[in-house]
């Protein structure tokens, strides 16, 4: 039987190597090549040298020809994890990855097939460069550690279960070139709490049913009156509990998500942060304020049907720009960070809870309101103790001995249910800011 040169393809199963090379003249890997070698911990792929001599190489004189990696590849290689993926890969196929428990990250891609990251329960970060036009079905299913996923415009189609199962995946931003988002595209990804469209809201974007299915945590998403050209199905939001406990039965979901901000400006600028510049957002705050007609029409203004403030708008989506919330922090009080949504979560927590990609600058942004809540929060709270301490004390030199017992007994008692209340605030108060 005749086997093609190890320079046109590689479709052999190897021993339990622990790291393996492969040479830069490969130019595809084939089906099952290396599938359930339970020890394969490295691939190592060799590239190509652009300098006659060899020498004074680096990183951009290199190249591999290895342009596609066959149906299950890799599949079961449950130690992988290291590969790091050639640029010059254009394809890899159905499952190539799936099961592949210990990668953790990926690069750059081409064209993905269906299950291709299946079950790769450690991938933590992904790259969907502008070139990848579809995401084939059950892409990157039960990738259980998921947290961040960068999207490039270009991306049309989100095929059925692509991200079915990403428990741990909390926001999303998609392209605005998306055309469909399938069925149980982000089914049971219940920690998500965020879905944007960058440039734009979603436009024209058909949602199929249950596209969203048991996504119990997703508070964060609006939808524009062009999504209907698209078409939203009845069903997209089966199960989101905190969206059907706010607008009712799912019929109704899409129309109210449509006028969601309708009453809110500074809560939609925060949500179209992509296209939001700091300076019009604080117009828009400005604007607000003067056309308050009382002091405390500001603050009235400041929750959504949600309970989330614009920091929580802003916190809880895949992007945070850094200077809107710096208008923020100008324009409202610190403890305003410490309200809590439906979710039962302060816009602080959504943020530290991604903060692992935070560049070195929004790290001490972070840090810094972190800090201003921190004090604000503090300040607050010892307010909060001199009035309980006065209270009491009022409390108690009401009872004189001149009274009658059973009214003494009463006022007692009273001062004793009270000052429970008390010390239950103070303890609350005391495992928030810890």
């Amino acid at each position: 039987m005749h086997h093609p040169p190890l320079s046109e393809s590689l479709n052999v199963v190897p021993s339990m190597n622990v790291e393996i090379e492969i040479p830069s003249s490969v130019t595809s890997i084939g089906m099952w090549a290396f599938e359930d070698c339970q020890s394969l911990a490295k691939v190592h792929f060799h590239h190509h040298n652009h300098h006659e001599d060899g020498a004074g190489a680096d990183a951009g004189s290199s190249s591999s020809s290895l342009a596609t990696m066959g149906d299950m590849a890799f599949a079961g290689c449950k130690s992988l994890t290291h590969i790091s993926i050639p640029s010059s890969v254009e394809i890899i196929r159905t499952a190539a990855f799936c099961l592949c428990m210990n990668i953790h990250e990926i690069g750059n891609l081409r064209v993905i097939g269906q299950n291709a990251f299946d079950g790769c329960v450690k991938l933590k970060t992904i790259s969907i460069p502008s070139t990848i036009e579809r995401l084939a079905r059950k892409t990157f299913q039960n990738c259980e550690s998921l947290l961040e996923i960068k999207f490039q415009n270009g991306l049309k189609y989100v095929e059925d279960s692509a991200f079915h199962s990403c428990k741990n995946l909390q926001s999303v931003a998609l392209p605005k070139s998306v055309e469909v988002i399938g069925t149980l595209a982000f089914g049971q990804c219940s920690k998500l709490v965020s879905v944007e469209w960058v440039g734009a809201c979603s436009r024209g974007t058909e949602i199929q049913d249950d596209a969203f299915a048991e996504c119990k945590s997703l508070i964060n998403i609006c939808l524009s009156d062009d999504v209907h050209s698209g078409g939203v199905s009845a069903g997209s939001f089966r199960g989101c509990t905190a969206l059907e406990n706010q607008y009712g039965d799912t019929n109704t979901i899409s129309l109210a998500l449509t006028h969601r901000f309708e009453d809110f400006p500074v809560h939609n600028k925060c949500y179209h942060a992509s296209v939001t510049t700091a300076d019009e957002l604080a117009r828009e705050i400005e604007s607000l304020m003067q056309s308050s007609s009382q002091g405390n029409d500001i603050c009235d203004r400041l929750v959504d049907p949600f309970g989330m403030t614009p920091f929580h708008i802003l916190l809880s989506a895949a992007n945070c720009k850094i200077d809107l919330l710096q208008v923020l922090l100008d324009a409202y009080p610190a403890h305003v960070l410490g309200w809590k949504d439906v979710n039962e979560k302060n816009a602080v927590e959504y943020f530290c809870q991604r903060s692992y990609h935070l560049s070195e600058d929004s790290q001490l942004i972070l840090q810094a309101t972190l800090q201003r809540w921190l004090v604000d929060s503090i300040s607050s709270w010892n307010a909060g103790l001199e009035a309980w301490t006065l209270d009491m004390a009022n409390r108690m030199n009401a009872i004189v001995a001149e009274s009658e017992l059973t009214e003494r007994q009463s006022l007692l008692q009273e001062a004793s249910i009270v000052l429970s209340r008390y010390e239950r605030m103070e303890a609350t108060t005391l495992l928030e800011l810890s």
